[in-house]
């Protein structure tokens, strides 16, 4: 098996309108879409997030020089991938045509390849005021989602919690919730207010605190489970904290961080020791989506996986695996064959956009 670019381009991903949480805002994001040729008979294609000033040339002569150091066999280059020490983004960029190889030639090398399963998606609502946030929340319920992931952490800690009960006393235990805070607390107010927090129907809450350090000791602490995410470290490092602290769940946004292979291992590990691996979209395009929702079949069924966020960017990009009342029907033997499609959808996006500027 060898690896070759064919063909790549930068792709601005916009929003409808700005999205928020307690430490950012934005309103776009940027990516190289990559077209790889596998053994100069067949396409694959990838996607890597990249900063808006980044150069291509550059980011093409770093994956290049990853691609000639990969072994033939396929087994070897996913285990070359999952050990190199390289930028997340690049790991995530590369490992797709691998990912699209194996399961056009080599079906057989995922264990758990069935068929079709239902993923379940939690709604994710961006920080808002409370009458903004509840309507959304409204929107998300009326559309069958059962799971809500709240952006939280207010500078007014009372919104937070007014909120609060306000879904409580209009939803009670009908839907769960999940909070992010996004590290705006530092350890000894989250200490404070964990504890105000737990009459509601709170899930977990990631990142109360703004070090990992801290995170871990609430974990020990708080009666509501405390998740990471933003304040993962290394891959040896999360795997020693899964192993041996209180943490029962951890975020994980593959595109970022880790990678496809190495995510798909970490939810095995922590099936093991019967903990929980949540799989986190970072604004992908509908490309990288469709990798998320394979990694996101490996889970176990009742977890509810972070890939509601499609609604909010401004796309017609063809979408194989849509979002139907909270859940994603997802297909193995579709995936393979539908990269192409979302691809051609970008590149003809890109060029209706190129032709209109000439």
């Amino acid at each position: 098996m060898k690896i070759g670019i064919d063909k790549y381009f930068k792709y601005t991903l916009k929003f409808k309108k700005r999205f928020s949480n307690a430490s950012a805002s934005f309103d776009k994001k940027d990516f190289l879409i990559i077209k790889f040729n596998i053994d100069n008979s067949y396409a694959s294609f990838g996607e890597a997030s990249v900063s808006y000033d980044s150069d291509p040339e550059k980011i093409i002569s770093s994956l290049n020089s990853i691609i000639r150091e990969l072994p033939t066999q396929p087994a070897d280059a996913v285990d070359y991938l999952k050990k190199i020490c390289i930028e997340d983004t690049l790991r995530y960029a590369l490992e797709q045509p691998l990912l699209f190889y194996l399961l056009k030639q080599q079906k057989n090398f995922f264990k758990p390849f069935q068929g079709k399963r239902i993923i379940n998606v939690n709604a994710i609502i961006d920080l808002d005021d409370i009458e903004g946030t509840l309507k959304k929340i409204e929107e998300k319920v009326k559309a069958g989602f059962g799971v809500i992931k709240i952006k939280a952490g207010r500078k007014d800690f009372e919104e937070d919690l007014k909120l609060l009960k306000r879904i409580d006393s209009h939803y009670g235990d009908s839907i769960a919730l999940r909070l992010d805070i996004n590290g705006k607390w530092d350890y000894h107010t989250a200490l404070e207010r964990l504890p105000l927090l737990t009459d509601f129907n709170i899930e977990y809450i990631e990142d109360p605190a703004d070090s990992l350090e801290d995170n871990l000791k609430l974990a020990k602490e708080s009666k509501i489970s405390v998740v990471l995410d933003q304040t993962l470290p290394s891959l040896d490092e999360t795997l020693n904290i899964l192993s041996n602290s209180d943490v029962k769940q951890i975020v994980v946004k593959p595109s970022i961080r880790f990678g496809v292979f190495n995510t798909i291992d970490l939810i095995d590990y922590a099936r093991k020791l019967n903990k929980q691996i949540v799989i986190s979209s970072a604004f992908e395009t509908s490309l990288g989506k469709s990798v998320l929702a394979f990694i996101s079949s490996f889970a176990p069924m009742e977890t509810a996986h972070g890939l509601d966020v499609y609604d909010l960017t401004d796309t017609s990009f063809y979408d194989p695996f849509p979002l139907e009342s909270g859940k994603i029907r997802f297909d193995y033997s579709a995936l393979s064959g539908n990269f192409e499609k979302v691809y051609n959808s970008i590149e003809t996006r890109i060029q209706k956009k190129i032709d209109k500027e000439k």
